[in-house]
């Protein structure tokens, strides 16, 4: 039926996908990507006198030729990939040929390596080089080549993917949940390749049901989202998203109920097993029994305490899947893990917090590591507070709150800096800006992605009547 509605709303809709097709974005898009090229290749803004006093002059007749890292040139590739796809989608180039749009994508990729570049001549701890300026303008020659795709299918792409948000909800949660645990769960991929390193990797197996588990990274969200109780809890939301998708096909019960724990347990099970064959993960027995205990509590309220109390109301309004006395309780347990996760009372600070350790500069510790490294913070800590601000803003909406929305992003991201602020009061954790900024990007994505699910309902119903 699914599958009907989708090829109906299709053939329904000519004009407002050739509508589509002509729209371009805003140029606010390019700006906001080249100020964030711009800032993530300039810090930490300090300038090099003694370039400034060199006898050969700075800029791009500088540059040296020297190649870099098989990392710097991925790096390099990757960034510019945003800049190509935004400078060939917006303003009026996004209805002009194919070979223009790709000249545009190169001609602004290539001035803003240019420009990069030679600044970066005067930055210290920068090495500029024409090799990072090829690398840059292949990355925004790739984002042209994506932008070509998404101008023939994009539009296409996204009425699809809003009629299966609409029609099957619990199934695209759970399918893009399920994405999510993947990657994170093997993230940096560092499978390994020898015998040595395999015996190394089963050796460092934690097979003890009591010893905690961290997960080696200096990063408070990144903390959250592995600790094992989060851990958990996020494979009970799985097999809660399994269950409904199950009921709304109709199933009965307990079909229902056994087909979401077969599908949650073979994702815990698999994921676990694989971090045996990586060399940044480490496998754990008692992180992979309480996930398949927290699946077990999820699919049992879905299929017997949530489908019985509404009597199946959900089914017409999704709200009820969640009823209003559970938000609260996820909403604290979000909160509280974010929270204690920022306290370390073994080396709790005497003094108190002292603002003068605090890393003013965004993204700074960040970028003194790995690219792979930064990647996975950052998306883990993006995820974390978009979705403490859905479960916020649901709660605040439900008690009819004037702006609820709004106001739940300003609370996710006053509990990111007090987060900071009880890391600052520890002795040896040095508290940033990083996770109140990435607050504020989660928050509005996060708002911006539930107002497209409230725009897909009339999308639906216009194409079935």
């Amino acid at each position: 039926m699914a599958d009907y509605v989708g090829i109906t709303a299709l053939s329904q809709k000519p004009a407002e996908l050739r509508e589509d097709r002509g729209r371009s974005l805003s140029w606010g898009w390019v700006a906001v990507i080249v100020g964030a090229v711009l800032y993530g290749s300039l810090i930490p803004f300090e300038i090099d006198r003694a370039a400034l006093a060199a006898p050969g002059g700075i800029g791009f007749p500088t540059l040296a030729w020297s190649f870099t890292t098989v990392s710097d040139v991925i790096t390099n590739w990757v960034v510019y990939v945003p800049v190509g796809l935004a400078a060939a989608l917006c303003g009026p180039a996004r209805r002009r040929g194919s070979a223009t749009l790709l000249a545009i994508s190169l001609l602004v990729g290539a001035a803003l390596s240019i420009l990069v570049e030679s600044i970066q001549t005067v930055i210290v701890e920068r090495v500029a080089s024409w090799p990072d300026v090829g690398c840059n303008c292949a990355g925004a020659l790739t984002g042209g080549l994506a932008a070509l795709g998404v101008r023939r299918w994009g539009t296409h792409a996204a009425l699809w993917a809003r009629l299966a948000l609409c029609d099957r909800p619990f199934a695209v949660g759970a399918t893009v949940l399920t994405m999510g645990l993947v990657v994170h769960g093997l993230a940096p991929f560092d499978f390994v390749r020898t015998t040595a390193g395999l015996q190394d990797s089963f050796l460092q197996a934690d097979w003890d049901l009591t010893s905690p588990r961290t997960t080696g990274v200096d990063n408070v969200s990144h903390q959250v989202l592995g600790g094992k109780p989060a851990g958990a809890a996020w494979f009970s939301l799985l097999a809660y998203l399994n269950a409904f998708a199950n009921l709304q096909r109709r199933r009965r019960p307990i079909i229902a109920w056994a087909s979401a724990m077969k599908h949650t347990m073979v994702v815990i099970v698999v994921l676990e097993f694989m971090r045996l064959f990586t060399v940044s993960q480490t496998f754990d027995l008692a992180a992979m029994l309480l996930g398949l205990s927290a699946a077990l509590l999820g699919a049992w309220l879905a299929v017997f305490l949530i489908d019985p109390a509404t009597h199946g109301r959900w089914r017409e309004e999704i709200g009820h899947a969640l009823p209003t006395i559970l938000l609260p309780v996820v909403a604290v347990f979000q909160i509280g893990v974010l929270l204690l996760g920022s306290v370390d009372m073994q080396v709790w600070s005497a003094g108190g917090f002292d603002a003068a350790v605090i890393r003013w500069l965004p993204f700074e510790a960040m970028w003194h590591g790995s690219m792979i490294q930064a990647g996975c913070g950052t998306a883990t800590a993006l995820v974390t507070f978009g979705v403490l601000t859905v479960t916020v803003g649901t709660v605040l909406c439900r008690v009819r709150v004037s702006r609820a929305w709004v106001v739940a992003g300003v609370v996710v991201t006053l509990l990111a800096v007090f987060a900071e602020y009880l890391r600052g009061a520890s002795a040896v954790a040095v508290p940033d800006l990083t996770g109140p900024v990435l607050a504020m990007i989660a928050s509005g994505l996060a708002i911006r992605a539930v107002a497209m699910v409230k725009q897909a309902a009339p999308d639906r119903h216009g194409s079935t009547s």
